[in-house]
């Protein structure tokens, strides 16, 4: 004899599983979105294509998406840009 138990789940149950269950996907959801903007800032909210940063660029060459060539000419560009924004330090008189 096997014996097999049945389990009756009235409508108002099965809605509050189904509520509870939507609730914690979404807290879910939310508290990975939450952990990526913290522990990963700059990466999708900058608004900027990947590649533009120099952490964006190193990752692109350790990826092996672009090669040592381009990856040093584009760290070159990018050093030129900052240098180009910083103020001089030498004051002429």
């Amino acid at each position: 004899m096997s014996a097999m138990i049945v389990l009756r789940i009235s409508t108002e149950n099965m809605i509050w599983i189904g509520s509870g269950l939507a609730i914690l996907f979404t807290a879910a959801v939310a508290g990975l979105v939450l952990a990526r903007r913290f522990f990963h800032p700059g990466s999708q909210s900058s608004g900027e294509p990947a590649g533009f940063t120099l952490k964006g660029l190193q990752n692109m060459h350790q990826k092996g998406l672009i090669s040592d060539e381009e990856y040093q000419q584009m760290k070159a560009k990018i050093a030129a840009e900052v240098k180009g924004d910083m103020p001089d330090e030498t004051v002429d008189e």
